[in-house]
């Protein structure tokens, strides 16, 4: 890197932070931008009557049908919590403890209109609320912070056994009190308390679980098992609850898939050979830069214990303790074939195909002619067999201590609690390749290869050359990667509420919030290319464990076979002396400290109509403070950066329920919603990568990012016919005043010279509508046959908010939004037996592809699932649960449809066994 070309941070200027606004009352009047949904919720408020007697602002309470499936009671269950709430919300509620109703949280949470998850190896994880995707999504367990293992905030489900949770609450429309921080939702999460449990209860569970690709696999596992056990009771003539719970996982990894990375525009001049009309000297067209096809199997361990402990001498006062520990380990190979260098000049190409100025198959081969010229230089594509040791862990811990006491009409809440994250990534890839036979010293062979889509729709990598072949073969390149991230959190609260002897007001309630965050970042990595490892050394026949062939796998995929290695002994064979070393500007300390306070009013009235109406308005007031140190690069030279940064947010929210009928409830709710940039675009790291001849690129975080703001309305008309039946249909919309996204900018010279930095942009509307239809058919059937019921959900969701690739500046939709998300759930039961079948579906969404650095659209997929249930009798009870029965594949491309981005299977999965409760 020579002198000439400096890289610096963004600077504390206004163009580095657009939307900035210090203020609160800059930020209230920017909060009545969508005047008429203002006006629409607080009309209510400003047109209140005086209350007369008041059974004439109550609700009637509807009479209970006892039920006795549990999956129906369960539905039932969150029907009233959806009924009860003051704000709009979706709710679970778990069909008996250490039961919900499916197999993971995320499962679960998807049933819900306007609920969406992603899917891996690992099965639902990340979620989608309202079209906004994790990092606009906060989640909480017990009303209280979570720490997170990842960067952007957001945690990860897999941590969470379905066994420990007892409850959870989506809330869609934020009210003053609720913490800020998720502008598409906040998910909260609830352990059982013993006391509000109200009896006894202990449960144990025991199942196994297969997955059908296992087979298939080299050495794959295909089998595995959870097992759960909570204990729930009373004591002190039921002043004093306890409830434990421990819950274990061990379940199969395993996949196959194959990417292509991103493209990117380039211009070859007179290096390239073979392409179409249009694509000749001088003419920039996008090529992608590689692929892989791969195979993983592995397992995965988690192990979760919680404990709470509740205290109610009296009806004054209160206690509770809660602790929550889980520990999540993976374990695993993968391998396959690796593709680079089609970015680079030295290519010649045949049998393209060309979409759009995009480069989607071709067969690479090398420039020259001669195949003896096509040996040993070092530019061209680049073709090799991967093996690769992928072990991760993390842990989760999240303690708390808060109390509530009532004296007269004030009633303090207060609350202390801590949570920490850590995980560890360790990732190690050795690279083998054709050398010409008998060649002193080694010469290398620049294999042919092909890449592309296939006609069935899969990515396809494949090359005339042996990749098995012992003789030829050479282990030559080596790659380390060890990063630890941790993330901790300390939280304090305290809220103080009156209660109002008035006729309209209830309660004022008022808060203050401190929250601590610190969060660690630490990459360690070692790349050796050809030549930097050493004189390439021969395959030992004992490290080989055997032949990865993925079309055994799935008859979509076509790939090259190649040999899997033992990697953790080739390490210490060939490579012994090599460790990770930490990448000082990818790092990063970043310490977050938020104050908030808040005021809320309750009130309980009458229109002058004598409509009944409830709710609440307020507003709350955030400061958040940003430290960060880390390391950037400035004309090559390493140092140490330091940054500070401070802004000030505003968040009014009102939320009306009007109830025309006791039957029947509108809700209206407006705010002003945050949710802060990922932890990671906040780092002041700068890296860079390249050279002044030919380019390059650099790139980092920016400690000046503003949160995402919205202004948000919401629109909810909710019918209950009785316990089991219910229509709710809701309208929202949300103007996303600033977005962070990434910003592309070329420097030079040269001008190939890219910079990817995050900033606020432009924002834009986000507009929906959520349908919600459950019935219980009780007289469908005769008597003796049974009961049948459904659970229908379906969401539409429009948004004018585009990302940009950051390679190629092709613009996608908002990450996580699928136009159309529904689900339909069918549920029998009678007698003894239950049974669900369940299909969940979603159209297509923008996600982030992995491992390159660009988004991808992700095709339409779904679901389909069953549960049957059979009680053996009051104590024990059999079960069975398929999902992913299909085996729908999860297909990625950019943009246009023919240029594929990622294509994996994950296969079929059965869960099969028993609980007994003693």
């Amino acid at each position: 890197m020579t002198e000439n070309f400096a890289i610096a941070m963004p600077e504390r200027v206004d163009t580095a932070r657009p939307m900035e606004s210090i203020g609160g009352r800059h930020r209230l009047r920017r909060s009545f931008g969508l005047g008429i949904g203002w006006l629409i919720c607080l009309l209510p408020v400003l047109c209140l009557g005086q209350a007369g007697d008041e059974s004439e602002g109550e609700t009637e309470v509807l009479e209970e049908i006892v039920v006795t499936g549990r999956f129906q009671r369960s539905l039932q269950d969150a029907l009233d919590m959806k009924r009860e709430a003051t704000e709009i919300i979706e709710a679970l509620s778990a069909e008996d403890i250490g039961s919900l109703p499916d197999t993971s949280v995320a499962e679960s949470l998807a049933r819900l209109p306007g609920v969406s998850h992603t899917r891996n190896a690992f099965g639902a994880n990340g979620l989608s609320i309202r079209g906004l995707g994790s990092i606009l999504t906060s989640t909480t367990l017990n009303d209280r912070d979570l720490a997170s293992e990842w960067g952007d905030r957001s945690i990860s489900y897999n941590l969470f056994p379905a066994e420990l949770i007892s409850r959870a609450t989506v809330y869609k429309a934020p009210a003053a009190s609720h913490v800020e921080g998720g502008i598409g939702g906040t998910v909260n999460l609830q352990t059982a308390r013993a006391l509000d449990w109200g009896e006894r209860s202990i449960a144990v569970n025991f199942r196994g679980r297969y997955n059908d690709l296992g087979p298939k696999v080299l050495e794959g596992e295909s089998t595995g098992y959870r097992g759960s056990a909570t204990y729930v009771d009373q004591f002190a003539d039921d002043t004093l609850g306890v409830a434990l719970g421990y819950a274990g996982q061990y379940a199969p990894l395993v996949s196959a898939s194959t990417y292509i990375y991103e493209s990117r525009k380039v211009d070859y001049g007179g290096y390239i050979d073979g392409l179409p009309d249009g694509f000749g000297p001088n003419n920039d067209f996008n090529v992608p830069y590689g692929g892989e096809s791969s195979v993983l199997n592995g397992t995965s361990d988690r192990h979760s214990m919680l404990g709470t402990i509740q205290w109610r001498p009296n009806g004054a006062f209160e206690m509770n303790f809660d602790g929550f520990f889980s520990t999540f380990e993976q374990r695993g190979w993968s391998g396959g074939l690796a593709l680079g260098g089609l970015g680079s000049f030295g290519n010649r190409y045949e049998d393209v195909t060309v979409d759009s100025g995009n480069l989607v198959s071709a067969t690479v081969t090398c420039l020259h002619a001669a195949p003896t010229q096509c040996r040993d230089h070092s530019w061209g594509q680049d073709l090799s067999a991967i093996s690769a040791m992928d072990n991760a862990g993390s842990e989760l811990h999240s303690y708390g201590l808060g109390g509530r006491w009532t004296r007269g009409s004030a009633t303090l809440t207060f609350d202390a609690s801590w949570s920490k994250a850590e995980a560890d990534n360790e990732y190690v890839t050795v690279h083998h390749r054709p050398y010409e036979a008998g060649s002193a010293p080694a010469v290398l062979i620049r294999p042919m290869a092909s890449f592309g889509e296939n006609e069935a729709g899969a990515g396809f990598m494949t090359s005339p050359l042996d990749f098995l072949d012992l003789s030829t073969n050479r282990q030559d390149a080596f790659l380390a990667i060890d990063d630890t991230r941790q993330d901790e959190i300390f939280t304090y609260k305290a809220d103080l509420e009156f209660a109002l002897v008035s006729p309209v007001f209830t309660a004022v309630t008022a808060g203050l919030r401190l929250v601590n965050r610190d969060n660690l970042f630490i990459p360690r990595r070692i790349r050796l290319l050809p030549g930097e490892a050493g004189p390439p050394v021969p395959i030992d026949p004992q490290h080989v464990i055997g032949v990865l062939d993925q079309e055994r796998m799935d008859e979509a995929f076509d790939a090259t076979p190649t040999l899997l290695l033992d990697t953790q002994a080739v390490r210490k064979a060939v490579f012994p002396e090599v460790e990770p070393l930490v990448q000082a500007v990818s790092g990063h300390f970043i310490e977050e400290d938020v104050s908030a306070i808040y005021v809320q009013m309750d009130f309980d009235a009458s229109t002058p109509g004598g409509l009944p109406i409830a709710g609440n308005f307020g507003v709350r007031v955030v400061t958040t403070d940003v430290n960060t140190s880390g390391t950037q690069s400035i004309n090559g030279v390493l140092g140490p950066i330091e940054t500070s940064d401070s802004y000030t947010e505003a968040l009014p929210s009102a939320n009306i329920n009007i109830f025309p009928r006791e039957d029947f409830i509108i809700r209206l709710a407006a705010s002003l919603a945050i949710a802060r940039p990922a932890v990671t675009f906040l780092s002041p790291g700068t890296d860079q990568w390249g050279d002044n001849i030919w380019g390059g690129a650099y790139g980092g975080g920016n400690p000046y990012l503003r949160p995402f703001v919205a202004d948000q309305v919401d629109l909810s008309f909710e019918k209950y016919f009785d316990e089991d039946t219910a229509l709710a249909v809701a309208l929202f919309g949300k103007e996303m005043d600033t977005f962070i996204t990434q910003s592309r900018t070329v420097a030079g010279p040269p001008d190939h010279w890219v910079s990817y930095i995050p900033a606020n942009g432009k924002g834009g509307g986000l507009l929906g509508l959520e349908l919600t239809f459950q019935h219980s058919f009780q007289n469908l059937l005769p008597p003796q046959a049974g009961t049948v019921g459904i659970y229908a959900t379906y969401s539409y969701t429009d948004s004018d908010i585009e990302l940009t690739e950051t390679f190629n500046s092709s613009t996608f939709g908002l990450d996580g939004q699928s136009d159309h998300v529904g689900n339909v759930t069918m549920h029998y039961y009678r007698n003894r037996f239950s049974a669900r079948l369940s299909y969940r579906y979603r159209s297509e969404f923008t996600r982030p592809q992995r491992p390159a650095r660009a988004f991808t659209t992700n095709a339409a997929e779904g679901d389909l699932a069953f549960q049957v249930s059979i009680d053996a009798s009051d104590r024990l009870n059999f079960y069975l649960e398929g999902w992913n029965l299909l085996n729908e594949p999860r297909d990625n491309y950019y943009g246009l449809e023919s240029l594929q981005g990622a294509y994996g299977v994950f296969g079929r999965n059965l869960q099969f066994g028993l609980t007994y409760r003693p």
